[in-house]
């Protein structure tokens, strides 16, 4: 849950606990696969998004002005 939210911030781990918990009631029906979904996720966002899913909202999103410009200094 924290991986996948993002470390740093407590709003990031309560956002991957929030999606690790309705994806885990939509993949319900298919038993043991959803720990292989669990699994992948993981190591994805361990691999290629060490910041989780806050920090590339935050990153991608907040940061940028109208015209696709970062607006740190």
């Amino acid at each position: 849950m924290v991986v996948i939210g993002g470390l740093g911030t407590m709003v990031g781990p309560l956002g991957g606990a929030l999606l690790v918990y309705v994806a885990s009631e939509f993949l319900r029906d298919f038993g043991n696969y959803q720990l292989v979904v669990f699994s992948f996720l993981v190591i994805i966002f361990a691999r290629f998004f060490r910041q989780g899913l806050w920090g590339i909202l935050f990153k991608g999103v907040w940061l940028r002005d109208d015209a696709g410009r970062s607006t740190r200094p």
